[in-house]
């Protein structure tokens, strides 16, 4: 026969109601302790529904106050948001993370000498193209000094003879 629990269900679920779903005031409100109340939502779906519930409705109050502010036109405010709910839209802090994984790899004899010589294969192809001495500009001839920055700048002319979207004086939008 299951031992009579000391705390309802109701109970806890009414507390939580009181309490706006915080847990520990509505543990000491009952008094017992903050895991009783954690392990009967785990095992009672009313419980953790409850304590769903009435956490939902504190993060309503904090976005209502958040659109408040957005809208009384607070900086920090938008940025947040932005931040948080504007990546979709490309708003936001990039966030790269690099690291070095390090993994055991074994290779047969035979894969190790592929892979060796598909390297040097490589290798060959890359020296076999460039002669001592030659550099590479982005647009133009590695002999001619200058000639690729030379090219390069006339790719682009000015923006605003390509574009009306951009002011004359080639700083942004026009804004009408």
């Amino acid at each position: 026969m299951p031992r009579k629990r000391k705390y309802s269900d109701a109970l806890i679920i009414q507390t939580l109601r009181t309490h706006k779903g915080l847990v520990y005031r509505s543990a000491a409100a009952i008094g017992c302790n903050v895991s009783t109340i954690y392990d009967r939502a785990k095992a009672e779906p009313k419980v953790a529904e409850c304590l769903e519930e009435e956490e939902g409705k504190v993060l309503d109050v904090c976005e209502l106050k958040l659109m408040e502010k957005i809208f009384a036109g607070d900086l920090g405010a938008i940025k947040y948001l932005l931040d948080r709910k504007g990546r979709k839209r490309g708003f936001g802090d990039q966030v790269q993370v690099t690291g070095k994984v390090e993994t055991d790899v074994s290779l047969t004899p035979d894969a190790q000498a592929a892979l060796i010589s598909a390297i040097a294969g490589k290798l060959l192809a890359m020296e076999e193209g460039f002669d001592d001495g030659d550099s590479v500009d982005a647009v133009g001839d590695a002999s001619e000094p200058g000639a690729a920055q030379e090219e390069n700048a006339n790719l682009g002319g000015d923006v605003a003879e390509q574009d009306p979207f951009w002011q004359g004086d080639g700083s942004g939008p026009a804004l009408a």
